[in-house]
């Protein structure tokens, strides 16, 4: 999964569609869909998304942005290799 699946299966299950995410954002309206093609957000944007992810989900600004980061592949694999360093 990439942070665009990962956008696009949150906001599926929170019955939000990407028009509605973008202008709540202030993203234009083929954002989500270039994250799909694994085009990565801004930092600035994706905290941004990931404050609104939070308000709709209930959970902290820091839970949401740890579920975002485990999204995005190049993440995964820094976090792989600091566990076979360990």
């Amino acid at each position: 999964m990439n942070f665009g699946r990962y956008i696009k299966s949150t906001l599926h299950s929170l019955g939000i569609t990407d028009n509605r995410f973008t202008d709540l954002a202030g993203l234009g309206n083929s954002a989500v869909n270039r994250w799909c093609r694994s085009q990565q957000p801004r930092v600035d944007t994706f905290i941004c998304v990931c404050e609104i992810l939070s308000r709709f989900t209930g959970k902290s600004i820091d839970e949401s942005i740890q579920e975002a980061l485990e999204s995005i592949p190049a993440y995964r694999l820094a976090k792989m290799r600091e566990a076979q360093n360990d």
